[in-house]
């Protein structure tokens, strides 16, 4: 569930804590953090990440934290990146 931008200050204020610090201690740009409260679109990079650290927004779309970003082993050897073993063969 998201929070609305005087609930967050509310918070904020309830724990003793300026908006601006609350941006030092996650390391934000306290900047980019009064714009992002203020309305700023928050669609990528920092502004998404304050927007979903502040619960002013869902965390990020879950197809993307399913990407397979790891190295892939070799190919075997005698064959080209790409190629399939039937490909070699034709040749």
């Amino acid at each position: 569930m998201t929070k609305k931008p005087e609930e967050i200050r509310a918070e904020l204020a309830k724990n003793g804590l300026s908006l601006a610090a609350w941006a030092r201690s996650h390391g934000f740009s306290e900047a980019l953090t009064y714009r992002v409260m203020r309305g700023h679109p928050a669609r990528l990079g920092q502004s998404h990440q304050i927007a979903v650290s502040l619960g002013l927004k869902e965390g990020g779309n879950t197809l993307i934290h399913e990407l397979d970003f790891s190295v892939r082993e070799s190919e075997p050897t005698g064959t080209q990146p790409g190629t399939s073993q039937s490909d070699k063969e034709r040749r």
